[in-house]
């Protein structure tokens, strides 16, 4: 009887460790799970004036946990071997955009979606007086270009207007790259915090069977 208790009271308590793993540091690995779930649009045609449209529909996003806050807006670029670096560069670049985002209520009223702030000064990402920065990789190179606000129970609609066409960016793939708020300092602190929370419930589940093995053999 004895042992039987032994056996299920280390089974129970094993239980809850393992059930309890996804809520240790559950926050950090939600805001880590948003950044890498981005949305994509289509291509834009850069080569050419005009207006390009995005409807971002509530169900769009696959990390089903953002629906609410602050979204980065970015342009990005496929590095094509064709494109000199330095033609991907803003200071050299002719390109200029317009930046629309806004949402439309039941009754048909058009609500402003654009975050306007310190950072976000303008709807005109590549003006003089944006600041705002840029990602530079092995195989993409992006810029933010506007942050946009989004609610649960809106469907959001994004509009590009091509002031100045750039036709040579124009062949690296333009699409644009929508990303939940969250915070990209963790990334570089992920590793600690798997080997804290996976590490760690391996062992306590081994220090929990040496602790059954010691009990069991007691009894016998």
């Amino acid at each position: 009887m004895k042992k039987t208790s032994t056996i299920l009271a280390v089974l129970f308590i094993a239980f809850f460790l393992i059930m309890g793993r996804s809520q240790w540091f559950s926050e950090i690995m939600a805001q880590a799970e948003i950044g890498r779930h981005p949305l994509y649009s289509e291509t834009m045609d850069l080569s050419k004036t005009g207006k390009f449209k995005w409807k971002v529909a509530r169900d769009s996003w696959v990390y089903n946990e953002y629906r609410n806050g602050e979204a980065e807006l970015s342009l990005v670029f496929d590095r094509n071997p064709e494109i000199p670096s330095e033609q991907y560069d803003k200071k050299t670049f002719p390109l200029e955009l317009k930046v629309t985002a806004y949402a439309v209520t039941k009754d048909g009223v058009r609500i402003n979606r654009l975050v306007e702030n310190w950072y976000y000064k303008t709807d005109e990402p590549f003006s003089p007086e944006s600041k705002m920065g840029s990602s530079w990789g092995r195989n993409k190179i992006s810029y933010i270009i506007a942050s946009v606000l989004f609610y649960s129970f809106e469907e959001t609609f994004l509009e590009i207007d091509v002031l100045t066409p750039d036709p040579v960016l124009a062949k690296a793939s333009p699409r644009l790259k929508l990303i939940g708020e969250h915070d990209y300092a963790i990334y570089g602190h992920l590793p600690m915090f798997y080997l804290i929370r996976d590490g760690g419930l391996a062992l306590c589940l081994i220090l929990l069977a040496v602790l059954a093995w010691k009990l069991l053999k007691k009894e016998t």
